[in-house]
């Protein structure tokens, strides 16, 4: 089953929601990758836009959804590191 964007938003929505990101979806610069690092299979990368802030980063949040486990696989944080909160603990 191919997970749609509508559907990509609502996995992060949710994802977003359990682990308390900041930030807001901006569903324009979402986009679909067939394949993208780390991850096996086709992805969604639903952008965050995040508030400013008075530290070094950018301003968005990618959080990367695997079309083939229906989940999130990883976000990348406005400093550009792979982070896996469901992971840390």
């Amino acid at each position: 089953m191919f997970v749609t964007l509508k559907r990509a938003h609502e996995i992060a929505e949710a994802y977003q929601q359990r682990w308390r990101l900041k930030g807001a979806i901006n569903a324009d610069k979402s986009s679909f990758y067939d394949s993208f690092y780390r991850v096996q299979g086709a992805v969604w990368l639903v952008i965050l836009d995040m508030p400013p802030t008075s530290f070094e980063g950018g301003d968005e949040v990618t959080i990367v959804v695997s079309i083939d486990q229906r989940e999130v696989h990883h976000i990348i944080t406005r400093s550009g590191f792979d982070k896996y909160p469901h992971m840390d603990g």
